[in-house]
C-alpha cells in the first residue's frame, strides 16, 4: 500500500492515509501538533468504535455504491470516472486510517 500512497501523491496530489493523523516519532500529529498519548488512547478507542457501527458501515457502503453507480452506469466522461474513484480512494484512506488508530491500544 505504500507504493499506492507515492504514486497517488506524486501522479494526483492525493490525500493519502500516511498525511492524516501522523505517526512520527511514536506520536500522532495533527495539524503539525503532536497530540497527548492520553488523547491518543481516546482517539483509538473511538476508531474501535466508530469501525463497529452499523452506521459506518452502512454510510461507506452506500458511498462505495453510489461512486460505482457513477463510474459504471451514469459516467458521460473520463471527469466523472475519476470523480468516483476519488469517492472510493478517500473511503478507503479513512478505513485505513481508522484501522491503524484503532491498533493503537492493542
Amino acid at each position: 500500500m505504500a507504493q499506492m500512497n507515492r504514486v497517488m501523491r506524486s501522479v494526483f496530489k492525493a490525500v493519502t492515509e500516511e498525511d492524516i493523523l501522523r505517526n512520527v516519532n511514536n506520536h500522532i500529529v495533527y495539524k503539525g501538533q503532536p497530540i497527548t498519548p492520553e488523547f491518543a488512547k481516546e482517539l483509538s478507542a473511538e476508531a474501535q468504535m466508530i469501525m463497529n457501527t452499523n452506521l459506518w458501515k452502512m454510510l461507506t457502503d452506500e458511498m462505495v455504491y453510489e461512486a460505482q453507480q457513477i463510474m459504471f452506469e451514469r459516467a458521460s466522461s473520463t471527469d466523472d470516472m475519476f470523480f468516483g474513484k476519488a469517492i472510493i480512494w478517500s473511503i478507503d484512506v479513512m478505513k485505513r486510517k481508522l484501522m491503524n488508530l484503532a491498533k493503537l491500544l492493542k
